[in-house]
């Protein structure tokens, strides 16, 4: 029952992440269309309808920097939540990390997209706290385990 309601908060907060993560790309996406810009010759073809290649806005660059940094830091965090879960820790906790660590994620992406520093800075280092607290947590879990 536990371990089911804590697979249901992991779920959830891998899914809410996923959805960020996809918001993201439609910024790319939107950034690049509306500027009618292409990093690439064949899409400049197919899309730009023969026009050339052309340097992409400010905010696909942004958009991109922050996939990158997400790519760094969120499958780490999801690892270490579903090892938690999987390891019995207290249920209570699951939804905690991972709402906290959403939290600051999305904050963060905001603050990537429209530059705040440093806002950025510090919702970064509030995640990174949740993801460390959350990698203690489950060696101190673990360690009573054995």
């Amino acid at each position: 029952m536990m371990v089911t309601q804590s697979l249901y908060f992991w779920a959830l907060t891998t899914t809410f992440l996923a959805i960020k993560m996809f918001a993201n790309s439609l910024v790319q996406a939107h950034g690049r269309s509306s500027a009618k810009t292409f990093s690439r010759p064949d899409d400049a073809q197919f899309f730009g309808k023969g026009s050339k290649p052309k340097e992409e806005p400010l905010i696909v660059g942004r958009a991109q920097a922050c996939w990158r940094n997400d790519l760094e830091n969120i499958p780490m965090f999801l690892i270490l939540l579903l090892g938690f879960v999987l390891a019995g820790g207290a249920p209570p906790h699951v939804p905690l990390y991972g709402g906290l660590f959403a939290f600051f994620r999305t904050l963060h992406t905001l603050f990537y997209l429209v530059p705040r520093q440093p806002h950025r800075f510090l919702v970064f280092i509030c995640a990174t706290v949740c993801w460390l607290g959350l990698a203690i947590h489950l060696c101190v879990h673990l360690s009573g385990q054995v």
